[in-house]
């Protein structure tokens, strides 16, 4: 199916974000749930270290790009970050040039801390999977927050 959509580089961002935090947090409840199961020794590290803390990786870098496309200056980045303005702007420019040219993935060697962001270019129908992220959202969600309808919709389209 056709995007029919036009879906900005701030979108793209805010999207893969919303799908790598439903991840991460499906991961985390997997957890939670099986906490009083005996594992195997290095097993339990393992899952957290690789189902959450190397996961949040991605995501900051996903954040950054998004407070940096709606103009949020390096300087409140780095304080965010605890990063030397300058390293920040060499890790980061080069990324938000590649997404502003609609190039999602870094290659090999970029100037990206951590591990790769996420692809999720084989996703052929957005809309319906931000469509489902707000199901997700609302149905997780305690009714007595004030809870925006669709955020991840109206992200993608932002």
């Amino acid at each position: 199916m056709a995007n029919p959509v036009e879906v900005t580089p701030r979108g793209r961002a805010a999207f893969k974000l919303a799908v790598l935090a439903r991840d991460i947090s499906d991961a985390a409840r997997d957890l939670v749930a099986d906490i009083a199961t005996p594992h195997a020794p290095g097993e339990l590290v393992y899952r957290v270290r690789h189902q959450l803390r190397l996961a949040t990786i991605p995501a900051v870098d996903l954040a950054i790009l998004i407070e940096a496309f709606d103009g949020t200056p390096w300087e409140v980045l780095a304080e965010a970050t605890r990063l030397p303005v300058d390293e920040l702007r060499a890790r980061y420019e080069p990324v938000l040039d590649m997404w502003r040219a609609g190039v999602d993935e870094a290659p090999a060697g970029a100037a990206v801390y951590g591990p790769a962001i996420p692809a999720l270019m084989a996703d052929t129908d957005p809309v319906g999977t931000a469509a489902a992220l707000d199901e997700w959202v609302a149905r997780a969600h305690d009714p007595r927050d004030d809870a925006e309808a669709h955020p991840v919709t109206r992200a993608l389209t932002s």
